[in-house]
């Protein structure tokens, strides 16, 4: 009924019988956590326990109070992982995985919608064509036979991920897949009214630095928008990366913008940056500079303001092509 990649549904099958085998299940994700990474590592938590109530989940990775509403995570000895299967989900490399310990594990499973950049586990399930790691969670459900089983707060997670990572569907990724399984997800009877207020609302520091990034950031006559946030401007405001990584979309609802760029100054003074466009393809910039992730979306490092004026020419050339 819906075009998805047929190839899946092998490695699903090898998937569920990787679950089937451990007693213990641990689950990362990214650093720098978003709604799709917390929906659809907690997701999958949440709907493994109700599936299988003799084994022990686990959700490992820094904490990010902002997302306290969808789920929290666990703290896991380091010699838990020598016999557990450990699940990576909407991580696109090793490097952005939160938790040191996930190599450790006796098994390993990558879950990803990025664009496959390192294929890290033991077992990769990568596909580009899912708006998000949540909306793979529903898949594997819905493909799993019967095995795996939703609740109410499973789907609530899930339908989280997938709200936030298509931008409240408005996103190119969106899909008639994407809107199936969000109607599905629906139908465990969830207040999503309240997940979507969850995902509009900010805190008043976030506001100010919404206010601030409107007010200082540069606009070029080619479309493209940039703004770096340092160390003085972060620590005054007492923010969080996750708090600054919510108020990326707003430049985009500029009219006249076409591409943005939010550099984010790193205690250690190096930079992250939040590639983002409408319609021009960022990703071969970021790749340039140690990031990745979608075509219109992607994140990439800079060691330097040197780095950082680089990878604006760069940007300004592809709207000057």
């Amino acid at each position: 009924m819906f075009a998805v990649n047929k190839g899946n549904e092998a490695i699903i099958q090898q998937i569920l019988s990787e679950i089937e085998k451990y007693q213990t299940v641990i689950i990362q994700r990214h650093r720098d956590a978003d709604p799709d990474a917390i929906g659809s590592q907690v997701g999958l938590a949440q709907l493994l326990r109700i599936s299988y109530p003799h084994k022990t989940i686990y959700t490992v990775g820094e904490e990010e109070p902002i997302f306290d509403w969808i789920g929290k995570m666990q703290s896991v000895e380091e010699l838990t992982y020598s016999n557990a299967l450990v699940i990576v989900v909407d991580t696109p490399s090793c490097e952005r995985i939160s938790g040191s310990h996930y190599f450790l594990g006796a098994q390993t499973i990558k879950i990803d919608h990025h664009v496959n950049m390192d294929s890290f586990a033991d077992l990769n399930w990568t596909d580009e064509s899912f708006s998000s790691a949540s909306e793979m969670i529903y898949y594997l459900v819905a493909h799993s036979k019967n095995h795996l089983k939703l609740d109410k707060n499973s789907a609530r997670c899930l339908y989280a991920g997938i709200v936030g990572d298509t931008g409240r569907f408005l996103y190119d990724d969106t899909s008639s897949y994407t809107f199936f399984v969000a109607s599905k997800l629906l139908e465990y009877g969830f207040d999503a009214p309240t997940v979507n207020r969850f995902e509009e609302d900010m805190s008043p520091k976030v506001a100010k630095l919404m206010a601030y990034v409107l007010q200082n950031v540069t606009i070029l006559d080619s479309g493209l928008a940039y703004i770096i946030l340092n160390q003085q401007i972060l620590q005054k405001m007492t923010l969080s990366s996750g708090e600054v990584d919510t108020i990326i979309p707003v430049v985009g609802k500029i009219a006249t913008v076409k591409i943005w760029a939010i550099f984010r100054e790193n205690e250690n003074h190096t930079y992250h940056a939040n590639l983002r466009s409408k319609k021009m393809v960022v990703y071969d910039i970021a790749k340039k500079h140690h990031g990745g992730d979608h075509p219109l979306s992607s994140g990439a490092d800079a060691k330097n303001k040197a780095e950082i004026e680089q990878i604006i020419e760069e940007l300004n050339a592809l709207l000057s092509d």
